[in-house]
């Protein structure tokens, strides 16, 4: 997170701030948005492009919520070989050059402990929250973080493929539109 946020700031020492992550970085996108409302910069938009909601906040909304639904089928037990081969790899991760499937393989379990360890906050700002079809979490649930305005947007495509067109186009235009009205004073267009 420090790291996030030194970055940030070595390129726009102060707001306006317009955050985006994906999947993990959608959760990292919220705590340095908090982090840096805390600082008196002004962050007027979160966007979240699938971003899925820890296990400590969905239990939560399911303890609370009238008619929680099924619970999510549990996730099959890999194998010990499996799990050995994952925790070595979790070691190495950013260290070593993986295969492309282990790669894939360690990178989302590095990105699932991490959300699962970590103790989210409320994010009391504009939020946008770009969600696929498979993604499981209520929209309802939300609300236990995004305590200020936000909207859920529902888009084709998969988890990985709303990066990539086509699927990708509707959210660009949807930011488009939000970044240019966050603007007081647009650019001239013409010469």
């Amino acid at each position: 997170m420090r790291r996030h946020l030194r970055v940030i700031r070595s390129r726009a020492p102060h707001g306006p701030y317009v955050l985006v992550g994906h999947s993990y970085g959608g959760l990292l996108a919220l705590e340095t948005a908090a982090r840096l409302a805390a600082e008196g910069e002004d962050v007027p938009l979160v966007v979240l492009l699938d971003t899925m909601l820890p296990d400590a906040v969905t239990a939560r909304a399911r303890a609370g919520a009238p008619d929680p639904g099924p619970a999510p089928e549990p996730l099959a037990v890999p194998s010990l070989r499996r799990r050995w081969q994952m925790h070595a790899g979790l070691l190495g991760a950013g260290i070593v050059r993986y295969r492309p499937q282990l790669r894939d393989d360690v990178f989302w379990e590095q990105s699932l402990r991490l959300i699962n360890r970590h103790r989210l906050t409320t994010w009391g700002g504009r939020t946008l929250l770009f969600t696929a079809p498979e993604n499981t979490d209520d929209p309802s649930w939300w609300d236990l973080v995004l305590t200020g305005p936000h909207e859920l947007v529902p888009i084709d495509g998969g988890h990985s493929s709303i990066l990539r067109p086509p699927f990708l186009r509707p959210v660009v235009e949807r930011l488009s539109g939000e970044i240019a009205a966050l603007d007081p004073n647009p650019r001239s267009t013409s010469r």
